[in-house]
């Protein structure tokens, strides 16, 4: 990357898949991990938040240290090339994250994603539809963040059993509670875990989810 590369990437200031650090530590890996779940970006080191140098001196390590820190305490590791860039008679250190191929990359257990120019821990609802997403799974199976039972019609589901036993693609007794019947077809994990499946199927109001 050549200076001026450098100085237009720090003109966009902080952003979607642009971040300054002033010197190398815990939220640089987060960061890392962040792109990495995303679509990548640049860790730009040795500038403060308004895109001046930094007042904290680099510490002079070999580059590779740096991308090996990160690799190693990321899960699955992430890829990072550093680089020494010149700016503004000093030097800064450039990190290249790419997005990662598989996902959700996590450091010391806790997955982050980047949202703005923010750093965001990522719920379990979240981790799962990264997971699968990034593994080409069904997306059907994924549950619906703040869905919960209360936005499911038991009559949808009523009528269901009914039209398929009429139309012999599966039998169930009538007299069952709905409810269990969703459990046993896995398209409800508990009260407050309703996969997206069960959702268009049988939610009252399906497009305050899915417009």
């Amino acid at each position: 990357m050549t200076e001026k590369e450098l100085e237009l990437l720090i003109k966009e200031r902080e952003m979607q898949q642009i971040e300054f650090k002033e010197s190398f530590g815990v939220e640089t890996i987060e960061t890392a991990c962040a792109f990495a779940n995303a679509a990548g970006g640049y860790i730009i080191l040795g500038v403060d938040d308004n895109g001046d140098i930094s007042k904290l001196p680099l510490r002079d390590e070999a580059l590779r240290d740096y991308e090996n820190r990160i690799s190693t305490s990321t899960e699955p590791s992430v890829a990072v090339d550093a680089e020494k860039v010149p700016f503004r008679g000093e030097y800064v250190i450039v990190l290249k994250v790419v997005e990662n191929p598989l996902k959700p990359v996590s450091f010391k257990s806790r997955s982050y994603i980047r949202k703005g120019s923010v750093n965001h821990k990522m719920t379990p609802a979240e981790i799962s539809e990264c997971h699968l997403r990034s593994t080409g799974s069904s997306m059907d199976a994924v549950t619906v963040t703040r869905g919960t039972k209360e936005d499911l019609d038991m009559n949808k589901v009523a009528e269901y059993m009914k039209k398929a036993n009429s139309e012999k693609r599966r039998s169930f007794d009538l007299n069952d509670d709905p409810w269990l019947i969703l459990q046993k077809l896995e398209w409800v994990r508990s009260e407050t875990e309703i996969t997206r499946a069960a959702y268009l199927l049988f939610a009252k109001d399906p497009q305050i989810k899915f417009p």
